[in-house]
């Protein structure tokens, strides 16, 4: 499990980062134009850290795989030289959560 607040991590293979989340959203791999495109690698991610209040989020865009307006989280994510991880961690009381991991070239 990722540990809480603004650090980064490099070794030789991987690099890690967690911030503290108030919004976010998880999409599927897409092209450029927003185009589900499932032979990517790339997986986008949209972290809101304004940190204070959560904003709510008026309208799903496509390819959205997940979507958290209503816990304060962490976001871990971890590089490796051939795929990447994500872990979403809610803060105490919160629910929400999202882990995963892709292969990348």
């Amino acid at each position: 499990m990722m540990q809480s607040g603004k650090t980064s991590t490099t070794t030789a293979s991987t690099w890690s980062r967690t911030v503290t989340a108030t919004t976010n959203e998880r999409f599927a791999p897409q092209t450029a134009t927003g185009n589900l495109d499932l032979s990517s690698d790339i997986s986008e991610f949209i972290v809101g850290t304004c940190g204070k209040s959560q904003t709510p989020i008026l309208q799903g865009l496509p390819n959205c795989k997940v979507r958290n307006t209503g816990t304060y989280d962490i976001l871990g994510l971890t590089l490796h030289s051939g795929s990447y991880d994500w872990e979403f961690v809610p803060v105490s009381g919160g629910t929400f959560q999202d882990v995963g991991s892709r292969s990348c070239h």
